[in-house]
């Protein structure tokens, strides 16, 4: 009987869950929209999208982190760029391609780097060892 009930929360838990997912991506979908002007803020819808989607729909979100990357290319705002190869790098980690999530990481880590932005330096480092944990090595992975 105790099955029957964990069963039943879980499913509930994984709707509830869906739902919500669903709402923000519709909200930052219908902000987008509404903003169309090329500048940091749209760069910032974008990735938020790119990060709400990355794990149910991560093609689409991979699709709205390269628009994200090259608008932030554009208007020269290297954070939004940075942020853009993380989330890149999240789509591929969602579909267990950790050397090209890797390789997206590094790409934004060397970013972060240059223009000091720390919160998105922790970010992308424990990305970087969450890949290296997927990939076994535990001593790289400890080190990030």
């Amino acid at each position: 009987m105790k099955s029957i009930f964990s069963i039943c929360v879980l499913v509930a838990f994984f709707c509830i869950e869906s739902r919500c997912q669903s709402k923000i991506a519709d909200s930052l979908k219908n902000a987008l929209i509404s903003h169309v002007a090329a500048d940091s803020i749209r760069v910032n819808l974008l990735n938020e999208l790119a990060f709400e989607l990355h794990f149910n729909q991560p093609t689409a979100a991979a699709n709205y982190a390269i628009e994200s990357g090259a608008l932030a290319e554009k208007i020269n705002y290297p954070l939004g760029k940075a942020l853009s190869y993380r989330f890149l790098g999240l789509t591929f980690w969602a579909q267990s391609n950790l050397s090209a999530a890797l390789n997206y990481f590094v790409k934004g880590l060397t970013i972060a780097d240059s223009i000091g932005s720390r919160q998105t330096q922790a970010d992308i480092t424990g990305n970087i060892g969450l890949v290296y944990s997927g990939m076994g090595n535990y001593v790289l992975a400890l080190s990030y």
